[in-house]
């Protein structure tokens, strides 16, 4: 087989491998095929069914199928997720490629799989009773027997409670069940419906603990034996005696406590004793009333040293404001102050005794300047230039003021500029650090170095005068070895256009082989929003030619198939242009061509 080896990339040049069916290539079609490198389209490549053997590694691109391909050995990769009507999953998971290969579990939700013997699907669970055997215990939400008495079968039947009475083994009554033994409820009572008339009857055996009777209805009556009981330990809620009850008290007694609310002894001990008794709060003495030794409640006139509760400090109520409340007051106004500014006189001493000294400080204040940014008006005195950073100025007029040695260089090294009296005039120098002027010189003369001259430069005429450049506009400058004169640049430049209307080679432009020795194109292709532009270079021995595509720019897209090549036409270089799909979106082409 032929090999291509050490090859230069696509957008350099382009290598052809051309493959001829021969005694090593079994299984070629009887043709020259080419396999190009880079991104050019070449012509299929067919091999014979069943006689062309590949070995190594076969890497297959840019095609959409490949059809009939027998895989004897090795592993398949860059494929990922083959659908399933290809043989495939549709997944690269385990479990996604167990759902894709379930019927779908859309709306199956607790259901099974299950066959028909061809196909799949998912079912409910069905039973029967030939299908469960043996007996499901009582764990298991069984009832651990494997079927009911018929006199319980007809009480599931029909619960009534007759049939409750047959089903019972230890009945010995009629109409309902009545037990032999008798049955314990629980430990939280037994309650009975009873009704609205008669009398109902229960017997309570000798049971230790405590029993609860309820009865329903309000008029129901509890009838004990004949002979008289004792309740002992036993609390009666709100009960209504209809006979005489044995009671220590009388019921006038019993009337004491009528209307009673609360505790009798809490209520005692909230009461004062007839004989000395201590009032806390406000004592409050019938209207009228005449105390001996007492004050009266309105205007009372008192004497010796009466006391009352001291206020806490802060109060404002009607409360007698006693000796300790002013006391302690004042101090909090005082606390702090100074030993001579404690006590009111001493306070308006210290504001001097004007009774306006808000105002007086104000009328004072506004005749101050602030300290930042202060305006003063009329004379102001007592100010130094020391005080304001100021002490080496002095006030002198302009032409007394001194200079510093430095100023005073700096401005002998400038050139005095009443030198200069006309526009024009240039600065030279007549010798060393002497400045001189130079005047205008005349329109067109040409500033020349004579150094016999006063200031070493002069103006001149031009030695040299250019062709007339009337009516030479955009024209350049050119000689012929001996003169000058104006000229049109020749640049071997030419252009033209063409269109792909066809899915084949479309010729765009033919030289002829005796006329270069090189060609650049410039080419650009437009089809709807995409362009691709690219450089190709053609060159020839006179006999063929050989052609490099490069600086491929590609916007709004990539065109489909583009292929840029040249050949020979008789004795003509042709470039052609190939776009898969021109037919369909016809292609606009538009190149430029440097032939040397």
């Amino acid at each position: 087989m032929a090999t291509l080896t050490s090859k230069t990339p696509a957008n350099t040049y382009r290598d052809l491998l051309k493959i001829a069916s021969t005694s090593d290539n079994l299984g070629i079609t009887n043709s020259l095929l080419v396999v190009e490198d880079g991104d050019a389209t070449g012509s299929s490549l067919s091999l014979s069914t069943g006689a062309a053997k590949i070995t190594g590694v076969f890497e297959v691109t840019g095609l959409s199928t490949l059809a009939n391909v027998a895989i004897a050995s090795g592993t398949i990769t860059g494929i990922t997720d083959l659908a399933v009507a290809d043989g495939g999953t549709g997944a690269s998971t385990a479990a996604t490629a167990l759902n894709n290969l379930l019927p779908s579990q859309t709306s199956a939700a607790s259901k099974y799989l299950q066959s028909d013997g061809t196909n799949a699907s998912w079912d409910a669970v069905t039973l029967s009773t030939a299908d469960i055997t043996g007996t499901l215990a009582v764990a298991n939400g069984g009832t651990g027997i494997t079927s009911f008495g018929t006199d319980v079968a007809t009480f599931l039947g029909t619960p009534s409670s007759a049939n409750l009475a047959s089903a019972l083994t230890d009945e010995t009554g009629t109409v309902f069940a009545v037990f032999a033994t008798l049955p314990t409820f629980g430990t939280t009572g037994v309650k009975f419906s009873g009704s609205t008339s008669g009398t109902t009857t229960v017997l309570s055996g000798a049971t230790a603990g405590t029993s609860e009777l309820t009865l329903p209805v309000a008029t129901d009556t509890l009838v004990g034996k004949a002979t008289t009981d004792t309740l002992t330990n036993k609390t009666l809620t709100s009960p209504k005696f209809n006979e005489n009850v044995a009671l220590t008290s009388t019921s006038t007694q019993l009337n004491y406590v009528n209307g009673v609310t609360s505790a009798i002894q809490t209520q005692i001990d909230t009461k004062a004793p007839i004989a000395s008794p201590t009032f806390t709060g406000t004592v409050t003495i019938p209207s009228g009333a005449s105390i001996s030794g007492f004050a009266l409640l309105a205007s009372p006139s008192l004497t010796g040293i009466p006391l009352a509760p001291t206020a806490v400090t802060g109060t404002n109520t009607t409360q007698i404001a006693t000796t300790g409340f002013v006391q302690q007051e004042i101090s909090i106004i005082t606390t702090g102050a100074p030993g001579l500014l404690n006590t009111l006189d001493e306070l308006a001493a210290a504001l001097g005794d004007d009774a306006n000294y808000a105002a007086t400080i104000t009328t004072a204040l506004s005749a101050k300047a602030p300290l930042a940014s202060p305006t003063f008006t009329g004379t102001v005195a007592g100010i130094t230039k020391t005080m304001v950073g100021l002490a080496n100025v002095d006030n002198t007029t302009d032409a007394n003021k001194p200079v510093s040695t430095a100023t005073q260089t700096a401005l002998d090294l400038k050139v005095d500029e009443s030198l200069f009296d006309a526009k024009g005039d240039l600065l030279v120098a007549s010798a060393d650090n002497t400045p001189a002027k130079l005047s205008i010189g005349t329109n067109g003369y040409l500033l020349t170095a004579n150094s016999s001259a006063t200031n070493g430069v002069e103006w001149a005429a031009a030695p040299v005068s250019l062709p007339s450049q009337t009516g030479n506009s955009g024209k350049y400058l050119t000689t012929d070895g001996s003169s000058a004169t104006w000229g049109t640049l020749v640049v071997p430049i030419t252009t033209g256009t063409a269109t792909l209307t066809a899915n084949t080679a479309t010729t765009v432009d033919t030289t002829a082989l005796s006329a270069f020795t090189s060609i650049e194109y410039m080419v650009s292709l437009k089809q709807a929003s995409k362009t691709r532009t690219s450089k190709v270079i053609v060159q020839t021995d006179g006999t063929s030619v050989d052609m490099t595509e490069f600086a491929i720019t590609e916007t709004g897209g990539t065109m489909a198939g583009v292929v840029i090549s040249a050949t020979t036409a008789s004795t003509n270089a042709v470039l052609q242009v190939i776009v898969t799909d021109s037919t369909s979106n016809n292609v606009t082409i538009k190149f430029s061509k440097i032939a040397l």
